[in-house]
């Protein structure tokens, strides 16, 4: 009969515990607790969201990048403290809310559309293309490939929903390589100690050998051959070696 008073005066009879923190703010003990964290999570839209790759920062708002209160899960979570198991365990975490000891965690939905197009935005500005080995036969060295790096969409919105979403938070963003085409490891059959075979012309702008140096004149070929100049082909068994 003791035990009967006690929890009548001490097991909640409304659908959140007195007391009960959610965010670390207090309740409200009247009215609407879904209107009160809604208009909550309207606030929480402004707060600012910082991306961070090496030296570039890119700043937000959880709203811009999709990030808001899931109002329901979280009352969800809320409601359930002091209202499951054992009369022990609701008294017990009923009178630890009175105390002010019980904080719900807010949880986050992300609108998952909005965030990569978000992130897609910036994966634009901190591209990396890779660089392709190359033949440099006037000195005779093979010039290594270099990795490029793209924004890892994924993993980075991984990180934004591990976020704790508090004003001005910093977030990395992740990375990943991107290997190049041709790869030094594409240029180790390539012999570049000794000439095949070598052949010189002349010509003139002027006079009847004038015609000769038009196309060699013209830009288009000259960014052509600048172009093709040193290229080795991955697919091929035998790299091909193409010079202007």
């Amino acid at each position: 009969m003791g035990a009967g008073f006690a929890a009548h005066h001490v097991v909640p009879d409304g659908p959140l515990v007195r007391g009960v923190l959610i965010g670390d703010r207090f309740a409200p003990d009247h009215g609407s607790a879904a209107e009160w964290l809604a208009a909550r999570g309207d606030s929480i839209r402004s707060r600012v969201v910082r991306f961070r790759h090496e030296d570039q920062h890119f700043e937000a708002t959880l709203g811009e990048v999709g990030v808001r209160i899931d109002v329901a899960a979280t009352l969800e979570r809320a409601e359930a403290i002091g209202h499951q198991g054992t009369l022990y365990r609701r008294m017990r975490e009923a009178r630890e809310a009175r105390e002010g000891k019980i904080d719900v965690p807010l949880v986050w939905f992300i609108d998952q559309s909005r965030a990569k197009a978000f992130l897609q935005g910036i994966g634009e500005r901190v591209y990396q293309a890779p660089v392709d080995a190359k033949l440099d036969m006037r000195r005779r060295i093979k010039v290594p490939d270099v990795l490029g790096k793209t924004l890892d969409i994924d993993a980075s919105m991984q990180a934004l929903a591990a976020g704790t979403h508090e004003d001005e938070e910093t977030i990395d963003l992740a990375m990943r390589y991107v290997s190049a085409k041709t790869t030094i490891a594409d240029l180790v059959a390539v012999d570049i100690e000794k000439v095949v075979h070598a052949y010189e012309t002349t010509f003139t702008t002027w006079g009847t050998g004038s015609g000769r140096a038009v196309n060699i004149r013209h830009r288009q070929t000259q960014r052509a051959a600048a172009i093709f100049d040193s290229i080795v082909s991955p697919r091929d068994d035998r790299p091909a070696i193409s010079r202007e």
